[in-house]
């Protein structure tokens, strides 16, 4: 019994070694590992934003999107770049590009910024927000064209 009381104690003291060691291990490389992670999401964006002179994994919007089906929340995040304090892509929030959308309709518009073939202007130095807007105002008149009637169905009751 006393050899086994012996065993017992000498691999405790080594999974308690080890777990310490561990430990110690996992601290030291926690801060590394993750600066790691963040430059390999800064060159990411880089890769796919315009120009920034921010750092856009620190100017992030998280909304939640849905749930899953086990009903956890589902997020997604958005990585804003700006460039001199405006935000990239804020051009499309003047009046002169809302302006190219009146009068506009799925019949009577090629909805592509002139770019791509399309009668949309682009802003100047930006394709990509107005490549975004231009295709969302589209996929929403096609949205209303096929669901309109039922969208407006109960618009004189006031509700569903």
């Amino acid at each position: 019994m006393n050899s086994m009381l012996r065993l017992v104690l000498v691999l405790t003291l080594i999974t308690a070694g080890a777990g310490l060691i561990l430990s110690l291990v996992e601290s030291v490389t926690r801060e590394p590992i993750a600066e790691q992670r963040r430059l390999a999401t800064l060159r990411a964006l880089k890769a796919v934003l315009p120009p920034a002179n921010n750092s856009p994994d620190g100017d992030t919007v998280r909304l939640i999107t849905g749930q899953d089906k086990r009903g956890r929340d589902v997020a997604r995040t958005f990585f804003r770049g700006r460039q001199d304090g405006p935000g990239l892509g804020d051009k499309i929030t003047l009046p002169v590009f809302k302006g190219i959308f009146v009068g506009k309709n799925l019949d009577n518009a090629d909805w592509r910024v002139k770019k791509d073939g399309g009668e949309f202007d682009q802003i100047t130095g930006a394709t990509i927000s107005p490549r975004a807007v231009v295709g969302a105002v589209s996929n929403g008149l096609e949205f209303f064209r096929e669901h309109g009637t039922e969208i407006l169905a109960n618009a004189e009751g006031g509700g569903p």
